[in-house]
């Protein structure tokens, strides 16, 4: 989890949405301050977010070691309890060692939800689904009666939703789809107003999604 301070009085905030956010309104004191010091909460570490990017590569690799090792030692564990035992103290260090990776991942990519997508196709209008999208690309569902869309094409998307004053107009350029119609893209040509009210869009579409999983756990 991603987590920040209050630069006044040091009320600790925690979201993924930081990743996206430029800045943040403390709930406490009502301090509006620039987003920057992220530090990772990965029980029961805490390391900088700028720090823990530095060690990514190592990190992964010690990932990918210590989960091959734990496929030995669980195997090993079915007639000997040492290492039945040292493999579930492991796979904590794992959920852990997973925590800190998730946290330096480069952006935020939230569910579409009731957001519908607009575009065209050889001049055909089309409105698909989004799976999910982040600061850098999406993930969308098109209609299944439509052919597939091939890979290098760019095309211009219209992202309807409640939460948006009016609609968000993007380009993409398509990385990956599949025959069942799912489909990667990749923004392209972003302005800066474009990119500052994509990121905005995702921060709030996170803190919808945080309130339906606080409602789900009650």
């Amino acid at each position: 989890m991603l987590k920040i301070d209050c630069p006044k009085c040091r009320f600790s905030m925690t979201s993924p949405a930081l990743i996206e956010a430029e800045e943040m309104l403390c709930t406490v004191c009502g301090e509006t301050f620039p987003v920057k010091d992220i530090y990772i909460v990965a029980w029961p570490y805490t390391i900088y977010r700028e720090v823990a990017l530095k060690g990514v590569d190592k990190y992964m690799r010690l990932l990918k070691d210590t989960k091959a090792e734990v496929k030995e030692m669980e195997i090993l564990g079915k007639d000997s309890m040492p290492y039945r035992e040292s493999a579930k103290s492991l796979n904590q260090f794992i959920e852990m060692l997973t925590e800190l990776l998730d946290g330096c991942s480069g952006n935020l990519r939230v569910p579409g939800g009731a957001t519908t997508v607009e575009f065209y196709i050889e001049k055909t209008p089309l409105t698909g689904s989004i799976r999910n999208i982040s600061s850098t690309g999406i993930c969308i569902a098109i209609p299944k009666k439509f052919p597939q869309i091939g890979p290098g094409r760019i095309i211009k998307l219209c992202l309807k939703d409640r939460v948006l004053s009016e609609p968000l107009s993007l380009k993409a350029w398509v990385v990956w789809s599949t025959v069942k119609g799912v489909t990667g893209l990749k923004f392209v040509g972003l302005e800066n107003a474009t990119r500052k009210a994509l990121s905005k869009f995702i921060e709030v579409k996170c803190s919808m999604q945080e309130q339906i999983d606080d409602t789900e756990e009650d």
